[in-house]
Parts: C-alpha cells; structure tokens; sequence
C-alpha cells in the first residue's frame, strides 16, 4: 500500500512532460540547491547524532584515544538504561490507555453551531399524521422540486435535525420536532450538537489511527526520539484499504475505502529549511529516500507520477551514495557505492515564474511571477517524476518533527544520551582505572635476589618447585610485593557522576530497578514523592509531544476528513486536544481523586446533583484505562433511553425506621422504659390483617 495524494490537476502534456524530464530544469535545480545547501548546515547535528548513538551502543568513536598501559576497554552502558528508561515511561503514558493520545472536543461558545437544541421523541410522524416512525416522511423544510424554498437560516437547523436523527438512530427522513434550546417540558430531550459532533470526530480518528497501525509507527518515533534529540511523523497521506470480502458465490470481491495513513519517517532522512526554528516556521522540508530499482517503478502506478521520467531516472543508473554517517552506522563497512536510488521528496513553497510550463497545474489566480505557492515533488536523478499543487486544503506540510528537549534556536533538539555525554565518558574512565587497578593490585608481584641463585634455576612458578640456592648475602630470596588498590576511590567517584547523570537527564536511577535506595525512599510515601519529583522531566517531553506532533497531526486528521470523507453531522465548532499531559495525570492520581470527590458526595445528597456524573464516569473509565465511549453512556443516550422506557431512574428508598439498623454510626442508648430495652416488656408490632386467601378452584365466600 503506498502513499497518495489527491487533487484536481489533469496529466501533463507531451511538452510538458519533456520540459519536467529535463535534467536542467529550474524546479530541479532550485530544490537541489536547497537541499545541498540542508546537508550541509547538518554537519554538526549529525556528529551530535553519532555520538548518541555510540553512547547508546556501548561503543567507543575514533575520537577516543588509549594509551599504551590502558588495558581494559570497558564501556558502562548507563546512557543505553536511561534512555529505555525515559522510553518506557512516554510509552506506559502515551499508549498505556485503550485509545491514542488525540480527540476532539467542542468549544466553549460554538460559532456557526447551536448551543443546544430540543427534540420530543414522541413526535415522530408518518405521513398520515400517526405517530410513529415510517419509511417515508416529507421533510419539513422540503425537498427539491415541492416548490418550497430553503432559507439561508433553515442551513442551521436542517443540520441539526440530521445530528438529532443520528442521536436517536433513525433515518433522517422521519419528522421529529427540533427546537433551539434546553428542554422546557418533562418528557423532551436536550441536545447539544457540537459536542455529538465532537464525539463522532473522535471516534472516526480513533478508527482510522487504529485501522493504519499507528501505533507502531509512534513507536519508532518515540524511540529516535529519546535517542537522537528529535522525532519525525509524517502525514496523513490518502490511500484506498482494501478490506477482503466474498460474495454469494464465492467470488472474492473486496472493498476499498479511503484511509488517511501516517507513517514514521527518520531524522537521519529529514533535512531542514536553515532559517527556521521548527516545521511551522519552515518554508520547505525535504526527505531523502533510498530506493531499489523494483521500488522505484512501483512509483509508476501511483497518480501524477510520470511513467517516462522514472524510467529514464532508472535508465540513468543508481545514484544512491553513503553519507559519512551512514558509513559509522554501518559499523565498519566502508563501501560508500550501492545499487539503489535516491528519490527526493519536496514539500514546500515555490515561485511561480518557476513553474511555468511544468505540468499542467492549476495555479491560484491574481498572482504574479514572483508569488509563491505550496508545492509537492519528487526528484530522482535531478529529473521530475511527480510535481503537483499541495493537494491539502489549507495547505500544509505534512511532517511533524519533536525535540525531547527543545533548543529554541535550533531546529534539532537535544536528546537524553546528549545530557548525559560528560557523566558516561568519566564513568567509563573511572570504571577503566579501577579495573586495571584491580589487576595489578590482584596479581601477586615478586622480588627475585638472582644473586643468591644458581644460574641455572628457572623463573617459572608452579607448585613444589626446588629453589637452587649459591651464596650471597644472607636473606629472603624472594619477596612479594603488595600494589595498592585504588579501586574503591575510584568506584566512588564513578557513583558520584552516576548521580550527577540522574540529575542532567531527570530520569532517577530508583525508577528503572536500581536497588539499595536509603533515606527518604525506603518508605511507600517516600518513594511516592520521589516518582512525583521525578516525573517532572517526562512531562516536559509530553508536552513537547502534545505541541509539536498530537495537536497539528490531530488538525490534520480533522482536515482530511472534512475534504475527502466529508460527514455533514459531524460539522461543528470543534478544536483538537491533544491527551499526553492528561494521560500523565490520569496514571498519577486522577482516578484517587476522583473517587474521594464521589464518596464524599454520597453522603452529601445536594452536593451529589450539583456534580457533573457524565464527566466523572467518562473521566473514571479513562484512568482505569477503558475505552470511555463502550464503557459508559452519554447524558444524551441516557435521556433517550429513560424517555423511551428502556432505562427507569432509580427510585429513592425510604429511609429505615430507627432501631432497624438503618442509620449507621453513635446513636443515643435507648432509656428503661422505652422500647427496645431489655428490662422492658416488649410490645409485638401490630401487622394489617391480610384478607384470607380463596382456596383453589373458588373465590372467597
């Protein structure tokens, strides 16, 4: 399944495409420039890269030197544990819940949208004017051709019957009575548009995120993130899903249905507009994309890519080199020549003298030369094979870059392994004296007189060995020697800068199973607020994650659905909110908190009408990580169903008479005399007569 993108633009003409397959044509040339112009201002952000990747690895770069005594080469892998450590917790934040981070939710003053609109269930008519639902109702505003005509402000409220159809799950040709407003009568049902609107955006995202496998794909770009310093999702791009269906007879005959799909794209392939501090500052970004010959034509079959400039692309041969970077990631494999492609993908801007004979595009009116407009292109051996309008209204570029740790001059952030970089080289340093310390200190060193030896005793040591011995001056002939360890200086200063590594990254060593913790940590509530102190970190890169990825691919989601699988009940004033800050909370105390809010309530009964019940079970269901829209009903629903008899509210039961253990807690003793006491003469509780029963078969006589 590959990316496409839909637009209007018609297939370029014979000149045109001649003009595009142009190796020198403007269009190419100025995105070649660009993108020349990226590779190299990246130089530094690369080396900053490799090295967060070898801390990661456990190995050491060419820039690290040893002497000629180090022996030992050792490399302590804490930067690879902190940065799984931070990993794992965005994950068990992000998606530890039963949905994906990303809804929609309805303002808080809707514009172009009824506040809130009324609706009697029971006034369902048919044409004859019986109430009930039929198959065939005539619309009270009217339908073409009755001679009725539809007022500009009818746009609203024939919207809303649509909405209050979908609500009660009938056809949208049944008559029902809607009204703007709250309800005023017992029996009618209040509903508020914006918000059913909202909650049907939000499920059809989640379906459509679900549907594309988007999770996994978040994932790697989780990881990069954590690793490297920055993060890249891409899209939502169209395609057609196939879903596999049979016939009655057997025949395979599947379905397509359009799809918005996003995929994760790495930082090494991302290169930057320079004058720009993130993506919506940038006026263009470019992916580089390593292809086989055989992925390379499959290009062919996708719309508004040219059949002949891929294959004069391919014909021209591969063109695909190895970076500097590629080569180190490689591990060794020095071989900088392959037999694969390199495609350039372009989104952004471009000006319009540029384009003037290249493709037959439809370019906004009332614009001169030297105006700019969004494009889409593909390159390939410096030749065109797809150059179109951006087809996304508004227009967008559909890449989404995160930093772990925002740097707000640069468009790269700065990563985990980068925070921690002077901690792991002393620790390694400190780990490399102590263990060739320990080697000499281990070993057992001798002092040999050669004087008081014959000349023909050997130096080798074993067990039971005669020593020959001459003459000489009287003493030990051998002598051992102790070297001094240093080892334990050593390892206290590699705890020390394993400390100060906790404190540059926020991710404390007792949260990913360091054992031993003392003080403060050794009790429940201790270790609580430690985690408290120490989730500070994670919020910031949820936040981060919130702004830079889950609210504009949200938005863009919400576009795409409006312009390419249009919904007209789920039109409304809606805004997209990100959840990876909620989520965190959620996981704290959200779900504590509000339980103590609800038992507090219960024995307050005013105080139980005043609390919003829906909110609070949506919200419950939430922390307890279940899918709020199957777990619970909305205030709607709930309505719906009690007005149609489905549900009967629960009715208040009376309250116990005293000294039936109805009231629970001190009471006053009950007095000699009363009843009760045990000293007292009880008096038997005086039941109404029942009437006798008939026997079988007869009434009463």
């Amino acid at each position: 399944m590959k990316d496409e993108t839909l637009v209007e633009d018609s297939a370029p003409t014979v000149l045109e495409k001649m003009a595009m397959t142009s190796p020198g044509n403007v269009v190419a040339s100025d995105i070649l420039g660009k993108f020349q112009e990226s590779k190299i201002n990246r130089k530094q952000a690369e080396a900053r890269w490799l090295k967060c990747y070898q801390n990661f690895r456990g190995r050491y770069g060419d820039e690290v030197e040893f002497t000629d005594t180090e022996v030992s080469r050792v490399f302590i892998k804490v930067t690879k544990t902190k940065t799984l450590a931070a990993y794992g917790q965005l994950l068990d934040v992000l998606l530890g819940g039963p949905m994906f981070p990303i809804s929609v939710g309805a303002t808080e003053k809707p514009v172009g949208s009824l506040e809130a609109i009324q609706i009697d269930p029971t006034s369902q008519k048919n044409v004859s004017g019986s109430e009930g639902i039929s198959e065939q109702i005539i619309d009270p505003i009217g339908f073409p051709g009755d001679g009725n005509d539809v007022l500009p402000n009818d746009t609203i409220m024939k919207r809303m019957k649509r909405i209050a159809a979908k609500a009660l799950s009938i056809s949208e040709d049944v008559n029902i009575d809607v009204e703007e407003g709250g309800a005023d009568k017992p029996g009618k049902i209040t509903l508020n548009p914006s918000k059913l609107a909202a909650e049907g955006m939000t499920k059809k995202i989640q379906d459509q995120l679900t549907e594309s496998r988007m999770p996994r794909e978040f994932r790697k770009f989780l990881f990069e993130m954590c690793m490297l310093g920055s993060g890249c999702l891409k899209g939502p791009f169209h395609t057609e899903k196939e879903y596999p269906r049979w016939d009655e007879e057997g025949e395979y005959d599947p379905i397509s249905v359009p799809m918005p799909v996003s995929k994760f794209a790495s930082i090494w392939s991302i290169y930057n507009d320079t004058d720009a501090a993130s993506v919506e500052d940038s006026e263009w970004i470019i992916e580089r994309h390593k292809l086989s010959k055989s992925e390379l034509r499959d290009y062919k079959k996708q719309k508004f890519f040219l059949a002949d400039a891929i294959d004069l692309a391919i014909e021209i041969g591969p063109n695909y080199t190895d970076e500097e970077w590629e080569i180190t990631l490689k591990e060794g494999n020095d071989t900088i020549t392959t037999n694969k492609f390199e495609m350039i993908e372009y989104w952004g801007v471009m000006a319009i003298n540029k384009l003037e004979g290249l493709g037959n595009l439809k370019l906004p009116k009332g614009m001169s030369g030297d105006d700019e407009v969004n494009i889409c292109a593909y390159l390939c051996n410096g030749i065109l094979i797809r150059l179109v309008i951006n087809p996304f209204k508004p227009a967008r570029i559909p890449y989404y870059v995160c930093p772990y740790e925002e740097d707000p001059y640069n468009f790269f952030g700065v990563g985990l392994p980068e925070n921690m970089d002077d901690s792991q080289t002393l620790m390694n340093g400190f780990a490399r004296m102590s263990v060739d310390n320990a080697v000499l200190a281990g070993n057992i060193m001798l002092e040999v007189d050669s004087d008081n030896l014959s000349s023909d005793t050997t130096m080798d040591m074993y067990p039971g060995k005669i020593w020959k011995r001459e003459g000489g001056q009287p003493g030990r002939t051998i002598n051992s020697i102790q070297f001094p360890s240093t080892a334990q200086s050593n390892m206290m200063m590699y705890d020390k800068f394993r400390a100060l590594a906790d404190e540059g990254t926020g991710i404390s060593s007792f949260s990913h199973g360091q054992t031993g913790v003392s003080g403060v940590g050794r009790t429940a509530a201790g270790i609580s607020m430690l985690m408290g102190a120490a989730s500070g970190a994670v919020k910031t890169v949820i936040k981060n994650i919130d702004d830079y990825v889950l609210e504009p691919m949200g938005k863009a989601y919400f576009a795409w659905n409006n312009q390419f699988d249009f919904d007209p009940t789920l039109l409304g004033d809606l805004e997209v909110k990100p959840q990876g800050v909620s989520s965190l909370m959620a996981k704290e105390v959200r779900s504590q908190r509000m339980l103590q809010l609800m038992q507090v309530a219960g024995a307050d009964q005013e105080m139980s009408m005043r609390l919003n019940k829906e909110y609070l079970t949506k919200e419950l269901a939430k922390s307890l990580e279940l899918d709020p829209t199957l777990a619970t009903l909305s205030e709607e629903e709930y309505q719906l169903k009690v007005s149609l008899g489905v549900y009967a509210p629960q009715q208040q039961q009376s309250p116990i008479p005293p000294g039936m253990g109805g009231n629970i807690g001190p009471q006053a003793p009950v007095m000699p005399g009363e009843q009760g006491f045990s000293g007292t003469e009880q008096t038997p509780n005086e039941e109404p007569m029942m009437p006798p029963m008939p026997p079988q078969g007869g009434p009463v006589q």
